[in-house]
């Protein structure tokens, strides 16, 4: 039987339920044999919650530039893959899920051997080999790359971007950094 508020059920036996969409997240819950007021009160702290969390994560999808997070920088290049139909979408995609909860919530400037070496030395508890570590790794600086080539960021060229990148993340050769920022239209001096 439906109550006054929308979302709100109550079955014949006096039980309620809510059932709503709330910011395009569903929020269901069996309460009980409650009041019609206690199951509003319930509903409305719910939907704060679901504004905070939907708020947060707006928040991080504003951050630009180095201040951007690296998951949602390795969203946006996951998009791009998709949208090019990149046929290893879903290798891609199975190291940045395994890298998302080491560097995930870092800031793209934090991002650096420092940062990955929780990482690695998990990888290598876990009895990974070297040879998929460093394609966990490559993904980093593909991700990277991709966001810092592909625009301008305040004015900074982006070949100092892919030099100071291939530092952070040792390993990246220099004139791999400057073909990679040539090659996706990148100037030089």
């Amino acid at each position: 039987m439906r109550t006054r508020t929308t979302g709100i059920l109550c079955d014949r036996s006096g039980e309620r339920t809510v059932n709503k969409q709330c910011k395009g997240e569903r929020v269901f819950a069996r309460i009980g044999k409650v009041s019609q007021d206690c199951a509003e009160v319930w509903l409305k702290a719910r939907q704060a919650e679901v504004d905070a969390e939907s708020e947060r994560r707006r928040e991080h999808e504003r951050r630009e530039g180095a201040e951007q997070l690296f998951a949602a920088a390795a969203q946006k290049y996951l998009i791009e893959c998709k949208q090019r139909g990149v046929r290893t979408l879903d290798v891609i995609s199975h190291h940045v899920t395994i890298l998302l909860p080491h560097i995930g919530s870092l800031p793209l400037r934090d991002v650096c051997n420092d940062a990955l070496e929780g990482f690695k030395d998990e990888r290598v508890a876990e009895g990974a080999k070297n040879a998929t570590i460093n394609r966990s790794l490559e993904v980093v600086r593909t991700v990277l790359f991709a966001l810092n080539c592909g625009a301008r960021d305040d004015n900074v060229c982006r070949l100092q971007w892919a030099w100071l990148l291939g530092h952070a993340l040792t390993g990246v050769p220099q004139h791999y950094a400057t073909a990679t920022c040539r090659a996706s239209g990148g100037g030089g001096q």
